[in-house]
């Protein structure tokens, strides 16, 4: 049989049936895991992230353009958008477990989020990007004492007894599969580096959003000029004060409506917003719908 990947059939052998194809699980549950006996590929990408494990064999692998290698014990992920293709060595299949999963199955606030940056950077994981030396999009890892083997075994047993509590144990497992990895590449063991202004800064909007000052408050506060603080937050960052501050308030907005049943009003008040047509107008800007779309979208 085939495996069938956003418009395209990929020979494979899947040894765990998948209960639905990969497009269409994720649709409903954001996540598909299984085990399968791979053929050759014509290039492809994928409108999901897939994390890729060689349980067995050796293949080419062309990963945008870079090619490799791969044996036992070898895994990479590919990000969304980013073509890839296998070639088997000496025309034996191999055997791979694949984990395709939307970043909306590790926290709902992430529906429409299209990149592991990022996921990365989500408040269940907090591994900052400004840590990691390359994107691990980019690169193959090499699971050393079969950790993350059995972290997916995990997920396929999981996913496919479908007992009570199974996607949050599989959520679980993910969690930690990334955490890991990213540890190996992290280039500091504070995920926020105190050298960097705008990071304490951040750090401090993140924690209370709903709380956070003016600019020229926190100009005064750190005995900046209001306009050299402006400057340097955005070379740091790439972008101004407000348009930072208002991004971590549309996060938490989103975590908050996606993860509680408080009503918008609170959420509203919840993220600094004391003006509840400011919060809807701001919020549909981000988002594209209101709050109580997104909410409503969430839930079915």
């Amino acid at each position: 049989m085939s495996v069938y990947y956003c418009g395209q059939t990929v020979p494979g052998k899947v040894k765990n049936q998948p209960r639905n194809l990969p497009d269409h699980i994720l649709a409903n549950e954001s996540i598909q895991v299984y085990a399968v006996e791979q053929d050759d590929t014509a290039l492809h990408s994928h409108e999901f992230l897939e994390l890729a494990y060689v349980v067995d064999g050796k293949v080419e692998h062309t990963f945008g353009d870079n090619r490799s290698i791969l044996q036992a014990g070898d895994y990479f992920i590919v990000d969304y958008g980013v073509a890839h293709r296998y070639r088997c060595m000496q025309g034996d299949s191999f055997e791979l477990i694949n984990c395709l999963f939307l970043p909306q199955f590790i926290d709902r606030s992430l529906t429409g989020c299209n990149s592991m940056r990022t996921l990365l950077n989500n408040y269940l994981i907090r591994m900052s990007p400004d840590n990691l030396p390359a994107a691990p999009t980019n690169r193959v890892f090499h699971d050393e004492d079969g950790t993350v083997r059995q972290l997916l075994q995990e997920m396929i047993e999981e996913t496919d007894a479908q007992q009570q509590g199974y996607l949050e144990l599989a959520r679980c497992d993910l969690i930690k599969i990334l955490l890991l990895t990213m540890r190996r590449i992290c280039t500091a063991p504070n995920p926020l580096p105190a050298g960097k202004l705008s990071r304490r800064i951040a750090l401090r909007l993140e924690k209370d959003c709903a709380n956070a000052p003016t600019l020229s408050a926190l100009a005064e506060e750190l005995h900046f000029s209001v306009s050299y603080l402006s400057n340097r937050f955005r070379e740091e960052t790439g972008t101004t004060y407000t348009a930072f501050l208002q991004q971590v308030r549309m996060e938490n907005a989103c975590r908050l409506l996606a993860n509680t049943d408080r009503s918008v009003g609170e959420v509203a008040a919840l993220c600094g917003y004391q003006d509840i047509k400011s919060f809807y107008a701001v919020f549909r800007q981000h988002m594209g719908v209101p709050p109580g779309q997104f909410r409503h979208s969430l839930r079915g």
